[in-house]
């Protein structure tokens, strides 16, 4: 059982991969604390307690931030209490839920 904890991460990241998108492009994590610290972005905290809300009782297992064309968007993998992940975004800018898949 040990063993399938901790490859479940792994299988969730490929099979939810926000990175697939076409017209996406994730932020390196130097970029993202520099994002952060130029205040272009809300804080990853207050980007985590969105996703929360929007998916109630959920549990966020990987966040990422992403440029869509020109929009900076958290993408946030979410598992909720029925087994289900789901992918939140999060408006990087504003802090609100974009989309809820």
């Amino acid at each position: 059982m040990r063993r399938l904890t901790l490859a479940l991460p792994l299988l969730v990241a490929a099979a939810v991969s926000p990175a697939a998108a076409t017209d996406m492009v994730c932020l390196s994590q130097g970029d993202w604390r520099e994002a952060v610290s130029a205040n272009r972005v809300v804080s990853p905290v207050l980007a985590l307690r969105a996703a929360r809300q929007a998916a109630s009782g959920a549990d966020v297992t990987r966040a990422q931030l992403c440029r869509r064309g020109e929009i900076l968007v958290y993408i946030m993998v979410v598992l909720r209490p029925d087994g289900r992940f789901v992918e939140v975004t999060i408006d990087a800018a504003s802090g609100r839920v974009a989309a809820y898949q």
